[in-house]
C-alpha cells in the first residue's frame, strides 16, 4: 500500500452493549494535509482483527445475526473515512486486536489504559500485537519513571507490567526467541526520541532501574522453572538455554533462524 504524501492514521473506539450482546467498532481513516499534495482520498486498507475475551480466548466474530461458525479471525477492509462494524453475539466486553500481524503499515490510534496494554502484552494470541502492547507498556511506565527521576523522586514500576512478563515466561507454546524479543526494554535511543527535554542521565537510569526490577521478578521465575535464561547486557534478555536472540531487519524473517522483529508502529494516543 503507498500513500503520497505520508502515512494513513486509522483511529478506532469500541463500544459494547450488554443487552443486545453487540460489539461495535468504529474506524476511521485520515491522514494530515501536506503543502504540495493533494488532499487525501480514502484508500483501501487492510485490518486484520480478532476479539478477544477477558481470559483471552478468541471471540466469533459474527457481522450478521444469523451467520454460524464465525471465524474468530477476519481481515476486513476499510475503504471508506468512516466506517462502523458490529458484531453480534458478544457476551461480554472484548478487547479488539487489530492489524494483526501489522496487516497495513498505518499509524493506529485509540483511547487504551495501562492495564489494557498489559492485557494484551500477556494474553493477545497475535505475536505481533502482543510483542507491540508490550512495548508501547513499557514506554509509558519508563517515561514516567525519567519524568520522576528528572523531578527528583525515586522511580517505580507498574507490576502489572511485571506480571505480564510473568506469564509470557510461563508460555511454553511461545517461541524461545521471538519470547526474548518480547522481554527487551526499548532502547535509550527511543526513549530519547521521546524526551524533550532529552536527559541521558535520567533516561538511562530509568530503564537499568525498570530491567533490575523486570530481572528479579525473572530470575526469581526462572528459579522455579526447568526452563532457564540470563540477563545479557544492553537490557536483552537471552532465549532458554543461554544464546541471545540475534537482530532482524524489519519486514524479514530469515529461514536459518527463528527470531522475530517487526517494525514499529506510532501509537501516539496510547502513549501519553
Amino acid at each position: 500500500m503507498v500513500c503520497a504524501g505520508g502515512t494513513p492514521t486509522v483511529r478506532y473506539e469500541g463500544s459494547f452493549d450488554p443487552i443486545h450482546q453487540t460489539y461495535s467498532l468504529h474506524l476511521t481513516q485520515s491522514r494530515a494535509d501536506l503543502p504540495g499534495h493533494p488532499p487525501y482520498e480514502p484508500m483501501p486498507i487492510p485490518v486484520r482483527l480478532g476479539l478477544l475475551d477477558r481470559d483471552g480466548g478468541e471471540t466469533p466474530l459474527r457481522l450478521g445475526h444469523d451467520e454460524k461458525d464465525a471465524p474468530t479471525e477476519r481481515v476486513l477492509v476499510l475503504r471508506d473515512r468512516e466506517e462502523t462494524l458490529v458484531f453480534h453475539g458478544v457476551r461480554s466486553e472484548p478487547v479488539p486486536s487489530l492489524f494483526r500481524g501489522f496487516s497495513a503499515p498505518v499509524r493506529v490510534e485509540t483511547d487504551v489504559d495501562d492495564r489494557e496494554l498489559a492485557f494484551r502484552f500477556a494474553r493477545d494470541t497475535d505475536p505481533f500485537n502482543r510483542w507491540d502492547a508490550g512495548q508501547a507498556l513499557a514506554e509509558r511506565i519508563l517515561m514516567r519513571a525519567i519524568q520522576r527521576i528528572r523531578a527528583g523522586d525515586p522511580a517505580t514500576f507498574d507490576e502489572a507490567y511485571v506480571e505480564a512478563h510473568g506469564r509470557l515466561i510461563a508460555d511454553g507454546a511461545a517461541d524461545p526467541s521471538w519470547r526474548a524479543l518480547a522481554m527487551t526494554l526499548p532502547s535509550e535511543r527511543v526513549l530519547a526520541q521521546r524526551s524533550v527535554p532529552v536527559d541521558p542521565s535520567a533516561i538511562h537510569e530509568a530503564r537499568e532501574g525498570c530491567g533490575e526490577r523486570w530481572h528479579r521478578a525473572f530470575a526469581a521465575s526462572s528459579s522455579r522453572s526447568t526452563t532457564r535464561a540470563t540477563w545479557t547486557s544492553r537490557g536483552i534478555p537471552s532465549a532458554p538455554g543461554g544464546s541471545r536472540t540475534r537482530r532482524w531487519a524489519p519486514w524479514r524473517r530469515k529461514a536459518a533462524t527463528t527470531s522475530w522483529s517487526w517494525p514499529r508502529r506510532n501509537f501516539s494516543a496510547r502513549r501519553t
